[in-house]
């Protein structure tokens, strides 16, 4: 059973796609349950017969959402060479970025699109796979939409469910305690991909 506050996202999603806006970015903190969400946007795609493809990044996230679409009772495939939920006749897929960029899907003509962890939307693959399908409708999910590259060309619109601050107010999560032994000394510490240099921090 869906939450108020995902019921509620859901119905803003679902808003913005009767406006004419087909790309639409869900941002929610982690713990929120945004597979929850985007799983249960699919079961009432299956029910209209409408095609969709889950995209996701990598081998342990197809099988979470494999494994969540089928507690939902979803009939749905996997796109991925000898995995056992390999059933091309469904009009549920779900497959790795990686896959769909190696593959010729375009047949398959989805309607509907989820892209999980769509802050890693912003590379080349991506920008491939979604000219593919300009006619689909999107939804593209995130904890973390910040990012130096735009993501525009999959989200039209950003739908705001839920904070983690207003998780624990509501109790869904625990506050956190913090532990530090100090606060270390980085003056000098040059940083790559927007993180600390390891060699420099180790020292």
């Amino acid at each position: 059973m869906l939450r108020d506050y995902q019921l509620n996202a859901i119905s803003n999603v679902q808003q913005a796609y009767k406006e004419g806006i087909k790309k639409v970015l869900l941002h929610s903190a982690t713990g929120s349950g945004k597979t929850a969400i985007f799983c249960d946007v699919v079961k009432q795609v299956h029910k209209k017969g409408t095609r969709a493809l889950v995209v996701v990044a990598g081998r342990m996230l197809v099988d979470q959402a494999s494994k969540r679409l089928e507690r939902e009772s979803v009939p749905h495939g996997v796109i991925m060479a000898g995995h056992w939920r390999r059933r091309p006749q469904e009009n549920i897929q779900v497959c790795s970025i990686d896959t769909l960029n190696r593959r010729d899907i375009a047949a398959f003509n989805p309607g509907f699109i989820v892209i999980d962890e769509a802050h890693q939307a912003t590379s080349d693959r991506y920008h491939k796979f979604v000219k593919q399908f300009p006619n689909a409708y999107y939804m593209c999910v995130t904890a973390t939409p910040y990012c130096k590259k735009p993501l525009e060309h999959v989200a039209q619109k950003i739908v705001r469910v839920v904070t983690m601050k207003e998780l624990i107010a509501q109790g869904y999560l625990v506050a956190p305690r913090y532990y530090a032994l100090s606060i270390p000394d980085l003056v000098g510490v040059s940083t790559k991909n927007d993180d600390f240099d390891p060699h420099e921090l180790d020292n």
